[in-house]
């Protein structure tokens, strides 16, 4: 987001405001730029960066207090008349005029000094959003710190805290998909060096998600536990990373474990891998859901016979046939009437995912609608999946607030 620009052919764009108040001389400094004596911090960021296109935020009480200052210490600039945001509409105006106003694949500097009442948030709110749409780049969100009686005023560098909305949005992506790209590309960035050790477990984990590797996928949401765990330990640049990093490895503890679960704790196993049918319905990848729920079935059954042992759990799996339960001894039988009714359901559904619904006839008419086929899945792993092994000894977690609502 902040550094050097993006090329030849990309333009500088000098967003900046200008308020309706007293202004002052004050020596503005910033980074390594002369410092540059003014009364509008926007003419010193001019000088440091001559490149710049500069366009300017003017309310008409500014214009009638201030215009003629501007075009003193600006008269390149061009104006954006808005209004002087007394209602709701007045800031969708500002936000169309910023969206107008700011050509796709720009960098932006951002002036905030200025703002009037809600002026900065909605500014920056559109600025967000043609980051997407437009493909804008922020390369700094400024503030100048005046005071009276300061010698010099520094120029705060507020893109920090920008950045934080690229880490909330590409933390929800990798806690709703698994899918952690976004983070690790920007852990590649040099101000968050405490975060590099993660990397690599993000990449593993959202690798074995992606190809629904559960074992591979409990073993690497230990390994990701364990580095957040060191990680947290180190001074991190920026100290709300903690918040993000309690949330990832909260929403994993459930599916982690080491491989002596395999040797001694099946039961860990098992809802290891019901909790990862939950984080795949809780991202709405509802064919990933109901392929791990088939194969989970079947090794909860292998569990309940007591063969075999070690991974085999899962792998033999495959070969049970449910009237061999009969020659178990896990008696009575009429516990599985449940399991199988649900089984069944699941059987339907991970071939009708399997084969795209081409057979809709043997699967049932209803599964050619799309949502209800998510509701149908949800219904399953949430609710018919705890009642049905419930009588068999298994208590799996409920459903949270949020999951039970939805």
């Amino acid at each position: 987001m902040q550094g050097a620009g993006r090329g030849e052919g990309v333009s500088l764009i000098l967003l900046t405001t200008l308020g309706a108040g007293d202004y002052h001389e004050a020596t503005y400094c910033w980074k390594d730029y002369p410092p540059h004596s003014t009364k509008l911090v926007s003419a010193a960021l001019a000088q440091w960066f001559p490149e710049a296109e500069i366009k300017v935020l003017v309310t008409p009480l500014a214009v009638k207090k201030n215009g003629a200052l501007l075009h003193e210490l600006l008269p390149q600039h061009q104006p954006l008349p808005i209004a002087n945001g007394e209602t709701e509409e007045d800031s969708w105006n500002l936000f169309q005029t910023v969206a107008d106003a700011i050509p796709e694949d720009a960098e932006v500097i951002f002036d905030v000094t200025h703002g009037f009442r809600s002026l900065p948030v909605v500014t920056l709110l559109a600025l967000s959003y043609l980051r997407i749409v437009k493909k804008v780049s922020l390369r700094a969100v400024v503030y100048g710190a005046w005071q009276p009686g300061q010698e010099t005023t520094p120029i705060f560098d507020l893109t920090a805290f920008v950045a934080l909305l690229d880490w909330a949005q590409a933390a929800e992506q990798f806690l709703r998909t698994g899918d952690a790209r976004p983070m690790t590309t920007l852990m590649s960035t040099p101000d968050v060096e405490s975060l590099q050790d993660l990397k690599e477990p993000l990449e593993h984990i959202s690798a074995s998600l992606a190809f629904q590797r559960p074992i591979q996928t409990a073993r690497n949401a230990q390994q990701l536990r364990k580095q957040i765990a060191k990680v947290k330990k180190q001074k991190l640049q920026h100290p709300v990373m903690s918040l993000m990093l309690d949330h990832i490895e909260d929403r994993f503890s459930g599916i982690a474990h080491g491989d002596d679960a395999f040797k001694d704790r099946h039961q860990q196993v098992i809802k290891s891998q019901y909790a990862q049918l939950r984080f795949y319905v809780r991202g709405g990848q509802y064919a990933q859901a109901i392929e791990l729920a088939y194969e989970w079935m079947r090794s909860l059954q292998m569990w309940k016979l007591g063969r075999p042992q070690g991974q085999g759990l899962w792998l033999d799996a495959k070969r049970l046939k449910p009237d061999a339960m009969a020659q178990s001894d896990f008696k009575p039988m009429e516990l599985w009437n449940e399991f199988f009714r649900v089984q069944e359901q699941v059987r339907l559904l991970r071939n009708a995912f399997a084969h795209f619904n081409e057979y809709k006839k043997e699967f049932n008419e209803e599964l050619a609608d799309p949502s209800a086929l998510a509701q149908q899945v949800e219904h399953i792993i949430l609710s018919l999946l705890p009642a049905a092994v419930r009588p068999l000894g298994l208590e799996l977690e409920p459903p949270t607030a949020a999951e039970a609502k939805a």
